[in-house]
């Protein structure tokens, strides 16, 4: 039985830029690259989003990216490959479940 090992030296950059265009809307440009030393690939990302946010301490963001990459390392944790997506986040924290005694 054979066992072969893939060893390879992977680095990633992005850069993402939002503007508020309303109080409860934003848009947004990013860019970014992924880079194989090992096999001196470099891919390119690149994409465009609108963002809302519909409720206190939750955003929801639309987006397209003309320019994209696929690595099974990255695309869970992360918006990479190209074409639409949709991004959801909620904040909370050790306060966030406490009842408010505010009248």
């Amino acid at each position: 039985m054979k066992i072969t090992t893939n060893k390879s030296t992977i680095d990633t950059t992005s850069l993402q830029l939002r503007r508020d265009i309303k109080p409860k809307w934003d848009i947004g440009v990013k860019t970014g690259y992924l880079h194989d030393w090992s096999e001196n690939t470099l891919e390119m990302l690149a994409g465009v989003s609108v963002g809302v946010t519909p409720a206190k301490n939750t955003w929801l963001e639309l987006g397209y990216n003309l320019e994209g990459f696929d690595d099974a390392d990255f695309d869970n944790n992360n918006y990479s490959r190209k074409g639409p997506y949709v991004s959801f986040r909620y904040k909370f924290n050790q306060d966030s479940f406490k009842k408010s005694n505010h009248k």
